[in-house]
Parts: C-alpha cells; sequence; structure tokens
C-alpha cells in the first residue's frame, strides 16, 4: 500500500494526533519523552524504513483509532503517534 501522508520523516519525527493533526519537527530524544507525546509506556512498530511508536496500552485503554496514523501503518493504531525513520530510534 503507498503513502498517503506527503511530509518529510527523513531528519525529525512528526507526531500523528487521533484528530488528523500532524505536528511536525518533533523532539524524541528520550524516553520520557515519547512516553509523553503518546500518554504513557510505548511500543515501537516498524514498516517501510518508519518507526511508528505508539501507546503499547491504547488498546486495552480503549483509545481512539487513530485514522491518519492507521493508514499510513496498513492497520489499526490508536491513540496519538509519533512517526519516525528507524534511524532515528537507538
Amino acid at each position: 500500500m503507498p503513502s498517503t501522508l506527503t511530509f518529510n520523516i527523513k531528519t525529525m519525527a512528526i507526531l500523528i494526533k487521533i484528530d488528523g493533526t500532524i505536528v511536525e519537527d518533533i523532539a524524541i530524544d528520550s524516553l520520557a519523552k515519547q512516553q509523553e507525546l503518546v500518554d504513557g509506556y510505548i511500543e515501537y512498530v516498524y514498516k517501510d524504513g518508519k518507526v511508528f511508536i505508539v501507546n503499547e496500552e491504547g488498546l486495552l485503554r480503549s483509545m481512539p483509532i487513530n485514522e491518519t496514523a492507521s493508514k499510513e501503518y496498513g492497520s489499526i493504531l490508536v491513540g496519538d503517534v509519533i512517526v519516525a525513520d528507524d534511524s532515528e530510534i537507538d
């Protein structure tokens, strides 16, 4: 499935909020920052050179489906989602 978003994630991460808002150039340089952005414990899921950072307990917490991030990933993702080039993750 081709990517439906037209942002550049080569240099900085983006945050896709559940309302479809995209915040570009976010810092994800610490675990605490990543957890703050997704509102809880994090889980990394990878696809096509990208890492999607999601709330690990998002489904258990009944977080809303993130339609924009889900389309990009190709499967259902919930809550706010960080998307970055997988080279940004140590």
